[in-house]
């Protein structure tokens, strides 16, 4: 469930005095919802060990020791993968083989290996190689890298807890609870009762991190980077957890108690209204229509979209079928794209050519894209380096390849193509002349194929500017308003010092929406907005009335945008639009929705939970 407003407060942690009389904690917000419950503590920080030098004649037990609690701790993460629930297999199958392969890391072993023939004990040979390691991770660049040293703490933790028989001294939670921890691992996480796991709330982590992932995928509201927490909420205690603000309240009064409990129910309710209610189209209430498509990341997300009847996939990141630790050849990726696509035949499926980069980094390092890897490790700034279409044109083999799948599952399903974070003219020509070029090798192939229509991501400013060239250069845009804001308003989004500022209602972010509208119109060409703004309550009036028709986002937010396009007419949102784009500031664009859209959208925004 979803309560509070993307807008609200930054949610930068701050430190916390112990025991405080008025207790309200802040983190980052990582899985959305709201929950009341009592608290089971979960503090555990590291496991101790032994610093005990070895003589040469132990070694070889020592390393026998070694590979006997990796095994052990290998054993433990497969049974876990294989008691996955059928429904949500695949999303947490992925997260526990990147621990497998962790766990398995030929450098970690074979650096531990040289540890303890230097004369060190097993333990105390893997947490140095793992300390060391860790240190490396969380000094890089990269937000990706940042984010794997919490589960490379959480792969060696646990084989150190079979080296010293410690085990996991995981909470039985008896009872339905919120569990506050100073860290969880993905795969402890599944460990515990899922029905009795009201959220989560821990000290480390980030919202892109496995756990995080994984806490969205089992609906735990979680709210991470909440210092103090094991220290600052007493075992017993009530606690308040509102995971959309990253805002844990800790002994709450009955009033504030009762009323998280009826937004808690009420949101249920409203929830269930609005599925009970679907339809396969959307339309305004005065019979314009608007097209709802689904975001994609991964395949297991492929059941929801269907079953919220979107009308097509706007995004498939297909970057992520890059992340798991292998390069994917033709074949694999041809037989991916036919199998998305089929699913949703005759409505078409628009696939993203792999954005790689910046906080999206390839585990893998054999193959073209894993020989990058240093190269990312290197960049000065990964966010403004070798990422998104400049990476792909650096590496023409790879992206020749996932173009060859692309036009060869075209031949039976519906496709569209788009090329992520286009910065010049030229380098849309390049990428063109990649697609003929692969189009030319399955003709002399006398392989099945099919042209497919080929798209801009318009999300740079430079992007924006060029509009009005780049669209007689392809066949629809496709707005991407998340990367948009991050380079249009100079905030990184990852950083959550600033995050709060790349605001889907900035002014200066709406006002760069209407020359890609215009320039897009003068092509008569189509075009869609894939970022978070497409379901954003407030903003979703405001793209309608500047000129969008088709709305991509995540399968989740689908029944409340619905609901919000059927009391909409155009004539309104044309004059909503007008008025926002006069503003100079965010509470007046605020302000200015809500005085022309109140008692019309009102009840709506109220039980979403909306903080106006």
């Amino acid at each position: 469930m979803i309560v509070g407003d993307d807008d609200g407060p930054p949610t930068r942690p701050v430190e916390v005095p112990q025991l405080p009389l008025t207790r309200s904690l802040r983190g980052l917000p990582a899985s959305p919802g709201v929950a009341v419950g009592r608290v089971v503590v979960f503090d555990r920080r590291s496991v101790p060990i032994a610093r005990r030098a070895i003589e040469a004649a132990e070694v070889r037990v020592e390393v026998s020791r070694l590979h006997d609690a990796i095994t052990h701790s290998r054993t433990h993460l497969e049974a876990l993968r294989d008691r996955l629930d059928p429904s949500i297999d695949a999303e947490h199958r992925l997260v526990l083989e990147a621990h497998l392969l962790m766990v398995k890391d030929e450098l970690l072993v074979t650096s531990t290996e040289t540890e303890i023939r230097a004369g060190k004990c097993a333990e105390w040979a893997l947490r140095q190689v793992a300390d060391e390691l860790v240190r490396r991770l969380q000094t890089a660049k990269e937000s990706y890298l940042r984010e794997r040293a919490h589960d490379i703490e959480h792969v060696v933790e646990d084989v150190l807890r079979a080296l010293t028989g410690a085990g996991t001294d995981l909470p039985a939670l008896e009872d339905a609870s919120v569990l506050v921890a100073s860290d969880l691992s993905a795969a402890e996480l599944l460990a515990l009762p899922r029905g009795r796991l009201l959220a989560l709330v821990t000290e480390l982590g980030t919202p892109t991190g496995h756990t995080a992932i994984l806490a969205r995928a089992l609906h735990v509201p979680a709210v991470v980077g909440v210092r103090g927490a094991t220290r600052s909420i007493e075992a017993g205690s009530v606690v308040i957890v509102d995971a959309r603000r990253g805002e844990v309240q800790v002994d709450p009064s009955i009033e504030a108690r009762a009323s998280a409990e009826d937004r808690v129910d009420r949101y249920r309710s409203f929830s269930g209204r609005l599925r009970e209610s679907r339809d396969a189209h959307t339309a305004l209430a005065d019979g314009t229509r608007i097209e709802i498509l689904a975001n994609l990341e991964i395949e297991v997300e492929l059941d929801e979209a269907l079953d919220e009847r979107a009308e097509g996939i706007g995004l498939y990141r297909t970057e992520f079928l890059y992340l798991d630790g292998t390069q994917p050849d033709e074949e694999r990726l041809t037989e991916v794209f036919t199998r998305v696509g089929r699913a949703f035949a005759p409505r078409t499926v628009t696939l993203r050519t792999f954005d790689l980069g910046s906080d999206k980094m390839p585990r893998a390092r054999g193959g073209e894209v894993g020989r990058r890897h240093d190269a990312f490790e290197a960049a000065p700034n990964p966010a403004l380096g070798l990422r998104g279409l400049r990476l792909a044109l650096a590496m023409p083999e790879v992206f020749r390849t996932q173009i060859r799948a692309v036009l060869r599952a075209a031949h039976t399903t519906p496709l569209r193509l788009m090329f992520p974070m286009v910065c010049t003219v030229e380098e849309l020509r390049e990428a063109k002349r990649v697609v003929e070029h692969a189009r030319r090798e399955l003709v002399q192939a006398r392989v099945p194929h099919a042209l497919v229509p080929i798209g801009a991501m318009i999300e740079v400013p430079s992007a924006v500017v060029l509009a009005d060239v780049l669209a007689a250069e392809c066949d629809f845009f496709s707005i991407g308003t998340n990367d948009l804001a991050q380079y249009a308003l100079a905030v990184d989004r990852g950083d959550p010092a600033v995050a709060g500022l790349a605001s889907p209602l900035s002014p200066g972010l709406l006002r760069l929406l209407r020359p890609i509208m215009i320039a897009a119109a003068s092509c008569d060409l189509p075009v869609s907005l894939c970022g978070d703004m497409a379901s954003h309550p407030l903003a979703m009036p405001v793209l309608i009335g500047l000129g969008l028709r088709s709305l991509s986002m995540p399968a989740s937010e689908i029944p409340l945008a619905r609901a919000i396009a059927s009391r909409l007419d155009l004539a309104a949102c044309v004059q909503v639009a007008e008025a926002v784009l006069a503003c100079a500031t965010e509470p007046e664009v605020r302000r200015a929705i809500v005085a022309r859209l109140g008692e019309t959208l009102g009840d709506l925004w109220d039980e979403h939970g909306l903080v106006l």
